[in-house]
């Protein structure tokens, strides 16, 4: 263990003990998380959080490293992210430019989504369709409606019009 580069760079400096823990800070026990797998086929986010509506309580969810996370506070903060990378326009971006086995973070750098604004009603909506996919889902519901809700305010979100967002769906489900 004390041979790894990781200890060697960060660790030994500093005396901490080669057993330590890495990549743990405060955004590791954010109440909210909107994750993604890493080895995935498409881009397919969730919102987990720690609130009491929660199915397992209140019990602190932390995921591994094989999935992607973006800790926030707020629950309709994260149920906007969730929805906005959720959409087809999403999807479409990353899947034209990532390998399906290394869907990371650089996903946030190439997805220009704007900052959650509580006032934009936009921004609202997005949450709310969200928040009522995740309920659906739970209950074995389908959610294509919502999802082509979903996108709808996703294009109007970024300015593109109804053909435009056609196009994009068309040629998402020729990539696969």
């Amino acid at each position: 263990m004390k041979e790894r580069n990781g200890y060697q760079k960060y660790l030994e400096p500093v005396g901490e003990p080669y057993y330590a823990v890495y990549d743990i800070g405060p955004y590791t026990f954010a109440p909210y998380k909107v994750v993604w797998k890493y080895i995935a086929e498409n881009l397919t986010c969730a919102v987990l959080s720690t609130s009491s509506d929660n199915v397992m309580g209140e019990k602190l969810i932390i995921p591994d490293h094989r999935l992607i996370m973006v800790s926030l506070d707020e629950p309709t903060e994260a149920h906007y992210l969730c929805a906005v990378l959720n959409s087809s326009l999403s999807r479409f971006v990353v899947r034209s430019y990532v390998i399906t086995t290394q869907i990371a973070p650089h996903v946030l750098g190439n997805i220009r989504v704007p900052k959650y604004d509580k006032s934009d009603e936009i921004h609202k909506a997005l949450a709310r369709l969200s928040e009522k996919c995740h309920a659906k889902v739970a209950a074995g519901i389908d959610v294509s409606d919502l999802e082509e809700q979903i996108d709808e305010l996703a294009a109007e979100l970024w300015g593109l019009t109804k053909a435009e967002l056609k196009e994009i769906k068309e040629s998402l489900e020729e990539m696969g």
